[in-house]
């Protein structure tokens, strides 16, 4: 080695060794992988300058199928080994959008005597096997290894000692290649058991499926995502392995430098799908890669060619490769695509509507509802109407978004009747393209129940459980009917049902935090919470919910903690300040509570009138003592089952509970909503 060639690398308690390959701390070597012990050299050689993924990916890896999520694998877990042996974990930066950067300090050495230090380290107690390298006689002869006078006994003696020592060093070389070989048999033979072998026989219980990334061309157009949820769709009908729904996994669409790792620990799965999509003119590439979470490593990987306008077969070819690496059986009559498309516009138009429906709460809003992208997903999933009127999927998610519009009650411009037409006209559209679709009946089962129709409702949400006894949507409207019908055993198992269908669905796992609340169970609510913020981070939402439970449970103090904390980061969120308000009157703090109010009406200037802030108007004054106002603005509030369900059984209303006023209020809410039970 050339003695001007560093030799060492030294950063924080650490030492890269480069002629040995080894990562060492005070002279101890520390268990690495080669690949990782390469990147981790790379990196540092480079200190202080930006690598990118690409340059990586050209110098580690031969395969062309392998994309940068190999990297973000190899990158989390230097990082936590570093971390976890002594170091503070920022070493390696993130560049966004580009790849990483060693941001350390980094020490080298060229020295011949650190290397001979080192050699003390790694060799030690063999140097005794050195002995005559560059020695004289004179000073071997002291010790008895070699005789100068001629003393035939003693050489003979001699002789023998240096028979055994090479006899030894033979014997020593001998069994460490023994022990190589067994090695490599038994890598090469535990390779051939694991070629290909079906993920199922590894015990895979549950999936993420994440969107797809889209290499090169327009980002806009979301094909990823649409791949992912097509995915998602087809192998969701089984009940062999649990697919995280596309609710789960739809927020990562757009982000950089994911870690599938980390990934598949918080959404709690055994195993993580990834891909990219590349397009190139009329070719489309895609490559998938099953990452085993256990296993922190790939299980298996594919890669498919086509041309584009063979895409939606290459999307029903995945869906059963994917079946099959899985051992996943489905019924006889299972046709896959059945409820997408083959308009490549349709299918673009779809992919696009379901990016700006996961955008549609916004926490900044009054109504706690982006009104943009309401108008965005209405528009997209019609256009993949317009180009396909046979595109079922497009029909259900267009017909939930009205649901949604008209049981938050942002109904816009249209009446929240005619909201509620347009939904019921969809999902007998899709009915119609399928008489078994569970969702349509789910959504009708619905709609029936926003009517006051009970009868009715139950009669289609059950035929929606017969056919698919997960259905969440189904599940979770069928808990709404019981509670309405005061039945909260019931009304809890329904919600439960659709939580352990999806326990990666925010939306379900919420909705049933606020059924915990109303039946006032807030530690059972605090637990949920407490799940949510293990997989996701948190949210203006979770910081309310909890403000909840803490007011629910006489914690006044920490409710007022998470409400300000909201209002912090959002100085004129409207629901925060309308439930402070609140919170600060129980809290016998009523200057602070009507000054929250004022602020509070001052911004729904334009939005008063709205049913999802009204009540909440209305239990701010009824805490400051004006029963009269809050019974004033109840008796204006627009009829629905949501407004009538909080009336029944929020313990907010318990002080005015019993009075001729509020029973009044809520017989005419009954009336007016024409009830059937």
């Amino acid at each position: 080695m050339d003695s001007n060639e560093v030799k060492f690398y030294d950063f924080g308690p650490f030492r890269l060794s480069v002629r040995d390959r080894l990562l060492l701390k005070k002279d101890k070597g520390i268990s690495i992988s080669h690949k990782r012990f390469e990147i981790l050299l790379f990196l540092v050689k480079n200190q202080g300058h930006p690598v990118s993924k690409k340059e990586l990916l050209e110098k580690f890896w031969d395969e062309t199928h392998v994309e940068d999520f190999n990297i973000s694998q190899h990158i989390y877990e230097i990082r936590k080994l570093l971390k976890k042996n002594g170091g503070d974990g920022t070493y390696i930066e993130t560049v966004p959008k580009y790849g990483y950067r060693f941001a350390a300090d980094v020490a080298t050495s060229k020295s011949a005597a650190d290397e001979q230090s080192e050699d003390r380290n790694t060799i030690g107690n063999f140097d005794s096997d050195r002995a005559g390298e560059g020695s004289t006689p004179e000073k071997l002869a002291g010790n008895g290894s070699i005789n100068t006078d001629g003393n035939s006994e003693n050489c003979e003696k001699n002789r023998s000692v240096s028979d055994g020592l090479l006899f030894s060093r033979k014997g020593l070389f001998a069994a460490f290649l023994f022990l190589i070989l067994i090695l490599a048999f038994v890598g090469i033979y535990t390779q051939y058991l694991t070629k290909d072998q079906p993920a199922a026989e590894r015990k895979i219980q549950s999936i993420a499926i994440l969107p797809f990334k889209q290499i090169e061309g327009d980002q806009s157009e979301k094909w990823g995502l649409g791949i992912a949820d097509s995915l998602i769709t087809e192998l969701s009908n089984q009940k062999q392995i649990m697919i995280s729904p596309t609710s789960s996994v739809i927020r990562f669409v757009d982000e950089e430098n994911l870690d599938p790792i980390e990934i598949g620990r918080n959404l709690k799965v055994d195993a993580v799908l990834v891909g990219t999509i590349q397009r190139s003119n009329e070719t489309v590439r895609v490559n998938i890669q099953c990452i085993g979470i256990k296993e922190q490593a790939s299980l298996w990987s594919e890669q498919f060619d086509a041309s584009f306008s063979d895409i939606f077969s290459l999307q029903d070819d995945l869906s059963k490769r994917i079946a099959r690496k899985f051992s996943i059986n489905f019924a006889p009559e299972q046709k896959f695509g059945a409820n997408s498309t083959k308009n490549i516009d349709a299918y673009k138009a779809y992919s696009k509507g379901l990016f700006h429906s996961n955008k549609i709460f916004d926490f900044s809003k009054p109504s706690l509802v982006n009104p943009d992208e309401i108008l965005k997903t209405i528009e997209y999933f019609e256009t993949a109407i317009e180009k396909d009127p046979q595109f079922i999927r497009a029909y259900i998610k267009l017909a939930k978004t009205y649901v949604f519009m008209g049981t938050h009650d942002f109904s816009m411009s249209m009446s929240r009747k005619g909201v509620f037409s347009k939904a019921n006209r969809h999902a007998e559209k899709a009915l119609e393209l399928d008489s078994n679709s569970a969702d349509a009946y789910a959504i009708l089962g619905t709609l029936q129940l926003s009517e006051g129709n009970f009868s009715k409702c139950r009669e289609l949400l059950e035929k929606a459980i017969a056919l698919e006894a997960n259905n969440v949507e189904a599940n979770v409207s069928l808990g709404w009917l019981e509670v309405l019908n005061g039945n909260w055993d019931q009304a809890i198992s329904s919600m439960k049902t659709a939580y352990l269908a999806n326990p990666h669905d925010k939306e379900v796992r919420l909705y049933l935090v606020r059924f915990f609340l109303l039946a006032r169970k807030p530690d059972d609510a605090l637990t949920l919470v407490k799940k949510e913020l293990e997989i996701n981070p948190p949210d203006i939402r979770t910081n309310f919910y909890l403000a909840q439970i803490s007011e629910q449970k006489g914690e006044l103090e920490g409710a007022i903690r998470e409400l300000e904390a909201v209002l912090e980061k959002e100085p004129e969120n409207l629901f925060a300040l309308v439930v402070l308000s609140r919170v600060y009157a129980k809290n016998k703090q009523f200057e602070k509570a009507k000054a929250m109010l004022a602020l509070e009406l001052k911004g729904l200037e334009n939005e008063f009138g709205k049913d999802y802030t009204d009540y909440y108007v209305a239990l701010a004054y009824l805490y400051q003592g004006n029963k009269d106002k809050a019974l004033d603005i109840l008796r204006k509030i627009k009829p629905n089952y949501i407004v009538l369900i909080v009336l029944r059984h929020s313990y907010n209303f318990d002080p005015i509970r019993d009075t001729k006023e509020f029973k009044q209020i809520l017989s005419e809410m009954e009336k007016e909503l024409i009830i059937q039970k």
